[in-house]
């Protein structure tokens, strides 16, 4: 009888730790909009899907512009501003102060053009950390996207619900829904091509 209860607990540890591991979560892009039409209402969302507040202090948004292979650097968003980011939080960093108008509420940054925050969805976005790891990504840096699983101009990326974990640089299509406007991507997973998506239907 001991050694039975004994080997209960082993295996309820086992899978308590397992279950833990499996699903430890981070800090992570959940959004990138470029609605049809309407420039001014682009944004990223980002989201805490772990269990403990994450410190945003020396993270940002790094964009690699069309099939660039490197990233414009000079176009980085610090997101400290932000402060901490609590479990299950979500934070949104627009490319215009029109956000409000758009989506009824107001982001935690407004960045400005030409940034990560201002992609028309053909560019690969990233969280990277004050070492410039990369945290979490969208897309596959020296890939233009145009035409590609992760093509989402005049539409949205949105990151599919029991994809929950970092994948600190390594993308993968199957963890996202698209919707686009005139993409030939092909091969997709959760692609929705000439689906185009303006601030309303985001909203």
């Amino acid at each position: 009888m001991k050694k039975n209860s004994f080997l209960i607990l082993i295996f309820c540890l086992v899978f308590s730790s397992w279950q833990t591991n499996a699903q430890d979560g981070g800090l992570l892009i959940t959004a990138i909009a470029d609605p049809n039409g309407e420039t001014s209402c682009r944004f990223v969302e980002i989201h805490n899907s772990s269990l403990s507040a994450i410190d945003l202090s020396g993270y940002a948004l790094q964009r690699w512009t069309n099939g660039n292979s490197g990233p414009s650097t000079s176009n980085n968003i610090d997101l400290s501003s932000i402060g901490s980011l609590g479990p299950s939080e979500y934070a949104w960093i627009a490319n215009n102060a029109n956000f409000s108008s758009c989506y009824g509420f107001a982001p935690n940054i407004v960045a400005g053009s030409d940034g990560p925050a201002d992609s028309n969805g053909d560019d690969q976005i990233a969280i990277i950390d004050g070492s410039s790891n990369i945290i979490d990504i969208f897309g596959v840096p020296g890939q233009d996207g145009s035409n590609t699983c992760h093509d989402f101009e005049d539409g949205i990326a949105l990151r599919a619900e029991l994809n929950i974990d970092p994948n600190a640089g390594n993308w993968n299509e199957a963890g996202w829904i698209i919707y686009s406007d005139f993409s030939n991507a092909s091969g997709c997973t959760n692609h929705n091509s000439n689906q185009p998506q303006n601030a309303a239907d985001i909203a």
